[in-house]
């Protein structure tokens, strides 16, 4: 229960961090310079998000906190499917950061222009690491094992310290008949 307070708590508090980037000029008018150095220093201030982007409408990130090599395509991942299809913030399924390498799972919000077509979607990827965090919080048994799992029973984070499952279906984890 408490587990899940602080993760509607993530939810709601990416959801506002995202409609304020989204209002930023130069994040929404995709200022590369400018939306980049802001990245990168908002980034500095929130560790728990293992990157922040702006991608265009074409899905392609140029802007964002990680300085990148060159421009990432993320026309075939789901958070970017889905905010094009609902037009509304999105809540996505476990990945590995194509910026920072990392366990995370997306968060996404549309900013549409004067004729309501998607302008830029900018995203949050959570570091799945900072639930460690959340859970060193919470009061358990000693030597609880703890794992999260996502709608699809994907593993998003175990207490243990053996990461073979991380990312895929608890049913693939030997040891685990869930």
């Amino acid at each position: 229960r408490l587990f899940v307070e602080e993760q509607v708590t993530i939810t709601e508090q990416t959801r506002q961090f995202l409609k304020v980037l989204s209002r930023v000029p130069a994040v929404r008018n995709l200022n590369l310079a400018s939306c980049n150095e802001f990245l990168k220093s908002i980034h500095q201030d929130n560790p728990q998000y293992s990157t922040i982007v702006a991608a265009n409408r074409d899905g392609i990130i140029d802007c964002c906190a990680i300085p990148l090599k060159k421009s990432i395509n993320v026309t075939d991942r789901s958070w970017f499917k889905r905010i094009n299809e609902s037009r509304e913030f999105v809540i996505d399924h476990f990945i590995i950061s194509r910026a920072a390498k990392k366990a995370s799972l997306p968060f996404a919000y549309p900013v549409f222009d004067s004729d309501a077509q998607l302008q830029v979607a900018v995203g949050a990827a959570f570091d799945l690491r900072h639930y460690r965090t959340i859970f060193q919080k919470i009061p358990l048994p000693r030597n609880s094992v703890i794992m999260v799992t996502d709608r699809k029973g994907t593993l998003l984070y175990q207490s243990f310290t053996e990461k073979k499952c991380l990312g895929k279906p608890l049913s693939e984890c030997s040891g685990f008949d869930v």
